[in-house]
């Protein structure tokens, strides 16, 4: 029977790994399976200050003031960040005195309901951020029978594949969103950041970018805009991301204007929900889409001058009659005059083979 729950669990620690709203109720059978009082999953990336921990039989309000402020002056939880993934740790292996009398344990730990000598294992490094697998005691015995110890260490190697499997799930997803967004030919960038703007991720582009382009930089990890009320825009877009609907953009294109008479950037700001409910991933709000629509511009000019045909002078016309806006404006911006337009459309139906304007933007749309 035993042996048939060791087995039950292990499976459900995979599934898991795929339904991360799976873990709550996982943990506490592995802590009944092992002779635990309660198990825990930490992920702590001190680089964007982030800590997430769940453990369903802890406290509420003690789970909100570690991840607000207490997970940066856990003794045990700086062991871990410097411990090879696997090996078992304890208050045993730190400087005890020191422990209980520090702040941590005198104004936070001792309140939590459980008692002081559990064991910790480190899951996963990477840079500064690391996942532990927590078995807690009871106030009542505080200490691991050998035959709890040993069922610990048979859940852990599992317990470590599948936060790895789901955290290459969680890279993969990732990895489809930016796909999606970059590939419009005005493409200049993508930034993933937090909800403080604390960029977790730049693709190349944006590395590119922010390289040569003075009215955007990321400063102590943040990314911000040059112009102070521009910046204040971006950063209440990123703030209401959480707040809207996932597949809307948090307000209006934001424009950054640019030096040497180039055209402005445009950033759209959209709300990241990709796999959050993984407790190993990301902990990102949204995504910066850095455009340059003159780029997107170009690109189209010299796709409709390769497939029609077309000179230079006739694709930008073709671009700019694809705003719809009728002939006169797609002259004005061309710098041309409406004769000219004239001229240039009366070829352009010719060899797109169309021959009226109507025609012509469904087939323009349509390419």
């Amino acid at each position: 029977m035993k042996h048939d729950t060791a087995l039950n669990i292990v499976g459900e620690i995979y599934d898991a790994a795929l339904e991360a709203d799976q873990w709550p109720e996982l943990l506490t059978k592995i802590a009944a399976f092992c002779g635990g009082a309660n198990a825990a999953l930490v992920a702590v990336d001190p680089d964007i200050n982030y800590s997430s921990v769940i453990t369903p039989g802890a406290n509420p309000d003690s789970l909100v003031a570690y991840n607000r402020h207490w997970w940066r002056h856990d003794p045990l939880s700086e062991l871990a960040a410097k411990t090879p993934p696997g090996r078992f740790i304890s208050v045993a292996d730190i400087d005890r005195d020191a422990y209980f009398s520090s702040a941590f344990y005198n104004e936070f730990r001792r309140f939590t309901g459980y008692g002081n000598y559990g064991v910790t294992v480190p899951l996963f490094r990477e840079r500064t951020a690391f996942s532990t697998f927590v078995l807690q005691t009871s106030p009542a015995k505080d200490e691991f029978e050998v035959q709890t110890l040993r069922k610990a260490r048979l859940m852990v190697p599992h317990i470590e594949r599948g936060v790895s499997i789901a955290r290459k799930l969680h890279r993969l997803d990732l990895q489809r969103s930016l796909i999606d967004c970059s590939l419009r030919s005005d493409h200049a960038g993508l930034i993933l950041v937090d909800a403080k703007r604390r960029c977790l991720y730049l693709d190349d582009d944006a590395e590119d970018l922010l390289a040569t382009e003075p009215g955007i930089a990321v400063k102590n990890g943040v990314f911000q805009v040059r112009d102070a009320k521009t910046d204040i825009r971006l950063k209440s877009a990123v703030q209401s991301c959480a707040r809207i609907d996932p597949h809307k953009p948090c307000g209006k294109p934001i424009g950054i204007q640019r030096e040497h008479g180039q055209a402005e950037l445009v950033i759209d700001v959209l709300p990241y929900r990709s796999n959050t409910g993984n407790p190993h991933g990301t902990p990102a709000a949204a995504m910066l889409v850095i455009r340059a629509p003159d780029r997107g511009k170009v690109a189209d000019m010299e796709d409709l001058r390769v497939r029609f045909d077309l000179t230079p002078a006739e694709a930008a016309l073709a671009v700019e009659m694809l705003k719809g806006d009728g002939r006169a404006a797609a002259a004005a911006r061309c710098g041309i005059s409406i004769n000219t337009a004239r001229t240039h459309l009366m070829r352009i139906f010719e060899k797109t083979g169309v021959k009226r304007q109507a025609e012509l933007i469904r087939v323009l749309m349509d390419t």
